[in-house]
């Protein structure tokens, strides 16, 4: 069985991923997020499609990514979720 989602770059730093959804060749940006968006005891990771520039710049310079994982986290972007 093969994974939908092929990780390309990976920040600890900022607890991110950006990678690849094999299904459909669009990017995605990954993170642990929680149910309500507040407590931190159950996270889970989720994927959120980005833009090829938002790809390349996140890529580029971690730290700008900072913002929209933040918005991801606290439950924010739901209309980019995938899956």
């Amino acid at each position: 069985m093969s994974s939908r989602f092929t990780d390309l770059f990976v920040s600890r730093q900022h607890r991110f991923s950006l990678g690849v959804d094999t299904r459909t060749g669009a990017h995605y940006l990954s993170t642990p997020v929680t149910q309500d968006g507040l407590h931190h005891l159950a996270e889970y990771e989720a994927y959120f499609r980005i833009g090829p520039d938002e790809f390349a710049r996140f890529r580029n310079e971690p730290a700008s990514a900072a913002e929209f994982v933040g918005t991801c986290r606290r439950n924010g972007h739901r209309d980019r979720l995938i899956g």
